[in-house]
């Protein structure tokens, strides 16, 4: 069985909890690691806005296509 084979018998909640432990993993690195944590408070707020909206056109128009 390959990768896309795989990834196809992924559900909603399944997805949804992949996403959130990404969320969870940059916050515990973000508390145990000083320098990322500084690098982290000194961007301005609208880059990691920006990030999400620029990686999520492709998959959005591909949806609404």
């Amino acid at each position: 069985m390959n990768f896309d084979e795989r990834a196809r018998k992924l559900g909603v909640l399944d997805m949804g909890l992949v996403k959130w432990s990404a969320v969870f993993f940059t916050l515990f690195v973000i508390g145990i690691w000083p320098a990322f944590a500084e690098w982290v408070l000194g961007v301005h707020w609208g880059w990691f806005l920006a990030g999400p909206v620029v990686l999520a056109a492709k998959p959005t128009y591909t949806f609404f296509r």
